[in-house]
């Protein structure tokens, strides 16, 4: 597998581990849950452009229930978004500081 690889493989499990860990603090908060921002997905990937300057990074189905994507600028904001199949996306989850980072290959030394 070549380095391209490894950092998709890497960036796919940070999100699936966000994306779990979103839905555990969703579960754990109903009230929470309802301050969770909703529009459809044109509407909130244009706020996410014009407003925090983010792009899109990553993305991932999630079952037969929709997509998730994540949504990174240059400056180290970041946005979970889950879309549903009839284009209603709500963030999950959003953050600062991001970092990208490549998974070591198998065997190598950390």
């Amino acid at each position: 597998m070549n380095t391209g690889a490894f950092k998709r493989l890497g960036l796919f499990f940070l999100c699936f581990s966000l994306f779990v860990g979103a839905l555990s603090l969703k579960e754990a908060s109903a009230a929470g849950a309802a301050k969770n921002p909703c529009a459809s997905r044109e509407k909130m990937v244009e706020l996410l452009s014009t407003r925090y300057l983010e792009k899109h990074q990553a993305m991932g189905l999630v079952s037969s229930r929709g997509v998730i994507e994540l949504y990174v600028s240059a400056s180290g904001s970041w946005t979970m978004l889950i879309t549903n199949s009839s284009g209603k996306a709500c963030i999950l989850a959003a953050g600062k500081h991001w970092q990208t980072t490549i998974a070591a290959p198998k065997g190598d030394p950390v």
